[in-house]
Order: C-alpha cells, then sequence, then structure tokens
C-alpha cells in the first residue's frame, strides 16, 4: 500500500501547499513518517487522485 501511496502523495503535493509541508517534515524525520497516513493527509491524496 505505502508503494502505491507515495506517488500519489508527490504528485498531490505538488498542487497542494497542504501535503508540500506535510511531505518533507516526514522525509526530513521532523514529524514522523506515520504522518503521511493521518486521516487529514490521506483524504488530501486520495481527492487529488479523483480530479
Amino acid at each position: 500500500m505505502g508503494n502505491a501511496y507515495m506517488p500519489r502523495l508527490q504528485a498531490a503535493a505538488a498542487h497542494d501547499g497542504q501535503l508540500t509541508v506535510s511531505f518533507p517534515r516526514a522525509a526530513g524525520l521532523v514529524d514522523p513518517p506515520q504522518a503521511l497516513m493521518r486521516p487529514s493527509v490521506a483524504s488530501r491524496v486520495l481527492r487529488a487522485g479523483r480530479q
């Protein structure tokens, strides 16, 4: 699931400012990696995939 989620997250981050901030924070271990799977983040990723 993670292998399918990360490309979607990166593509969505190109158009969503909140995701643009969340991804590098998790990649830099400022936030735990699990932060990218929070419902608020995951819903933004999934919504961007539908558009």
